[in-house]
């Protein structure tokens, strides 16, 4: 305990003295904010947490200002910025300043989405400025979900067509993030292509909808090659796919398949394309091509085989695939052994619940070839110092603690992801509080405690934070497609031990509240098997969509 305190008294000297020139220190950000502006959100973030213990109101609406622009350049959610400003400003300069924030909001909001139709296959989304998918992926379950999401606003709110046996919808996913969902019950051809304002999918023709295998099982991929030019990806029995192209800063020709990747993801380079081979999700292997120009890739079928010929005017030498290992996920069951965690309804304990659902999730994650590590593999204590050691051993891509909470008040339920940070409310410093109760009775402080907690893992604060958001949101979208009451308690921030010295993204998952009759049931009981299973399925594809998009193809 005397080390600790010590290091934590160190530690803040260092930062005190650090930040002792404020002017000198926000100019110096101010400066990194064309160039580097994750390093420069990272920055802000550190001095508006020492600024908490030791600045004045002036100088932290200065950092919460820049705070808010660089969110915008990053395209992050600045609501909890804008909320402290407004704490802070003086009545009388509130109307000013929101007035200011307005009209930034204005200046550099994103597009708006004037009008969507669909005529004959195509569906036609006409936007105020020239704007593209920033993202697509694929969700398969009982249907199949093509999903594009763009940066805008959607003024209808929502809107859905029908297109034969193919669902439509687009709709406001985010304050500044539109969805479009095309729900088939095979899988489909999309095109997509940009001309001017518009954004154009083509879907196929009633007559020529291509149907994939039905079989239950995905196909494995056995073999990838690239030789003079011909890309070939052998699978152990044939396999359909689908192909659409992403125009942005490059064109990315992609190819999924459904099957499943033991070697989660390769890399060849041809000339001047990348060609990566990666688990999109659980059931999809997807091939993406980039290169800075159009190219003819030819792709064919034979038997078992998918092969693609570059064709180029001269002959280019390749460079051999570039072996990359699985991803590395550790799932850490909360509690276990003498820890029972929370106690709930009829007595049921976290730790059984959490160790059950990290068995679910390890299960649905191997199945898309991620190397998963448990913290623990049966009834036995750790302490929250090992579990993140364990996760750092093993070299981890991502940490994931599971957990159910508690409430003395009963009615209380609702599902909730965290990532590590100082606690800004309270309602957080009582769950972490719960969570913490092992270490929290070992210090003497709560604000030395916070601030140490937030300053060990603030380099990994953003990347949490996106990954907790694809966590929840899947979690959410599954379990709400059947069970419409469950309660979206939202991504938050506080500052939970077990994740503190993680060298790696790493969150926090409050399953639900046992406390609560109806949420204890459905977390425990075998008749509620199914929402067991879309609450697991939701956190592994939450995990595989923020590897894809981290690992950007």
């Amino acid at each position: 305990m005397e080390k600790i305190n010590r290091f934590v008294t160190i530690f803040l000297f260092l930062i005190v003295t650090a930040f002792a020139n404020f002017e000198d220190e926000f100019s110096s950000i101010q400066n990194e904010m064309k160039n580097s502006p994750s390093k420069a959100y990272t920055d802000l973030q550190s001095l508006y947490l020492h600024l908490i213990l030791h600045g004045n109101d002036e100088q932290k609406i200065k950092v919460l200002n820049a705070l808010i622009e660089t969110s915008k350049i990053l395209q992050l959610n600045y609501d909890r910025y804008e909320k402290a400003l407004s704490e802070l400003q003086p009545k009388q300069t509130q109307a000013l300043a929101s007035k200011q924030i307005s009209t930034q909001k204005s200046n550099t909001s994103n597009a708006t989405m004037k009008n969507i139709s669909l005529e004959e296959n195509r569906l036609i989304l006409q936007f105020s400025k020239p704007t593209n998918a920033f993202r697509s992926f694929t969700l398969q379950h009982d249907t199949i979900r093509y999903v594009f999401d763009f940066y805008a606003v959607l003024p209808q709110v929502n809107k859905t067509f029908q297109y034969g046996d193919i669902t439509i919808r687009a709709s406001q996913f985010d304050f500044n993030i539109v969805r479009v969902v095309i729900r088939s019950k095979d899988e489909v051809f999309i095109q997509t292509s940009q001309e001017d304002n518009q954004f154009i999918m083509s879907l196929p023709l009633q007559s020529q909808k291509l149907k994939f295998d039905k079989d239950a099982t995905p196909s494995q991929v056995v073999a990838t090659s690239l030789n003079d030019g011909e890309l070939q990806i052998s699978f152990n029995k044939q396999t359909s796919y689908k192909h659409f192209i992403l125009r942005q800063d490059k064109i990315r020709y992609v190819y999924d398949f459904q099957a499943v990747f033991p070697e989660v993801n390769k890399t060849y380079r041809y000339a001047n394309n990348t060609i990566r081979i990666s688990q999109f999700n659980l059931s999809t292997v997807r091939v993406v091509i980039t290169s800075d120009k159009e190219v003819d890739l030819n792709p064919t079928v034979e038997g078992s085989d998918f092969f693609i010929r570059f064709v180029v005017g001269e002959t280019v030498p390749t460079i051999a695939a570039q072996p990359q290992r699985k991803f590395r996920v550790v799932i850490d069951p909360g509690h276990g052994g003498k820890d029972p965690g929370a106690l709930g309804y009829r007595g049921y304990r976290e730790k059984v619940i959490a160790f059950n659902f990290s068995l679910a999730v390890k299960k649905y994650l191997e199945q898309s070839g991620i190397e998963v590590f448990l913290t623990r593999d049966d009834d036995c204590y750790l302490t929250l110092n090992e579990r993140t050691k364990f996760a750092n051993d093993k070299n981890a891509d991502v940490f994931v603690s599971i957990h159910a909470n508690a409430a003395d008040n009963k009615n209380l339920h609702g599902i909730e992801t965290y990532f590590l940070s100082p606690a800004r409310n309270e309602r957080a410093k009582q769950v972490a509080a719960i969570e913490n109760k092992e270490v929290l009775d070992q210090m003497a402080e709560w604000s030395s405690k916070n601030i140490f907690l937030s300053l060990m893992n603030r380099e990994k604060i953003i990347e949490s934070n996106k990954l907790a958001i694809d966590i929840q949101k899947n979690m959410l979208f599954n379990v709400t497609r059947k069970y419409k009451d469950v309660r979206d308690g939202g991504v938050r921030e506080a500052p939970f031990w077990v994740l503190v010295g993680a060298q790696m993204p790493a969150v926090l998952i409050e399953l639900g509240y046992i406390t609560n009759k109806t949420e204890a049931q459905r977390l425990v009981l075998s008749k509620y098997k199914d929402y067991q299973d879309l609450l697991a399925r939701g956190i592994a594809e939450g995990i595989i969509n923020y590897l894809s998009i981290a690992k950007r193809f």
